[in-house]
């Protein structure tokens, strides 16, 4: 442990496999990966609701990852997608785009589908397209965030104030009546 808290952050940072957040198969909680739960139909059959949000892909622009940082779009697209880039360039014309869905959208997408085959719950899927008007300085000058990567949260939880967010009347409608359907 000593040795690891001596360590510089990049060296840590350098270390990461990639982007990603996975479960840890502890054998008690998670008693085995998800994905061969959902295969053998092992997961709890209750009722899903998952999604993703319309800008997902500002947290995770493919030109901000690792070797790819900087390159251009093309060039990322042909060393993601070699045999076929051109189709991949046919439907993402947005880095942006691609990384939100290579990270956020199609991991929930697979999971809503793992749960469908076998599930006989109520699934919920969403896409939430609400940009909150975020204060000055949250981004960098002129960012366009648009509905990032967790602004669902607290339209869900009904506590705009949370935030120091730019809150009007629509922002509040939104809040409303989505914390009424999820509860």
């Amino acid at each position: 442990a000593a040795d690891l808290r001596a360590l510089p952050l990049e060296a840590i940072l350098d270390a990461n496999p990639g982007l990603g957040f996975w479960p840890i198969t502890d054998g008690h909680v998670i008693p085995q990966h998800p994905p061969q739960v959902f295969a053998e139909s092992q997961q709890s059959d209750v009722p899903l609701l998952a999604g993703w949000n319309k800008d997902e892909g500002f947290n995770f622009d493919v030109t901000t990852w690792g070797e790819l940082k900087g390159k251009p779009f093309t060039e990322i697209v042909s060393v993601l997608f070699p045999a076929n880039a051109a189709a991949v360039l046919e439907h993402y014309s947005s880095s942006r785009d691609l990384g939100g869905d290579l990270v956020i959208n199609h991991s929930a997408w697979a999971w809503i589908e793992a749960h469908r085959k076998t599930a006989t719950s109520d699934i919920f899927r969403y896409r939430f397209d609400r940009a909150p008007k975020t204060p000055k300085g949250w981004f960098p000058e002129g960012a366009n965030a648009g509905a990032f990567h967790s602004c669902e949260i607290l339209y869900m939880f009904n506590n705009l104030d949370a935030f120091p967010w730019l809150v009007d009347e629509h922002d509040q409608h939104v809040a409303d009546t989505m914390s009424a359907y999820w509860i």
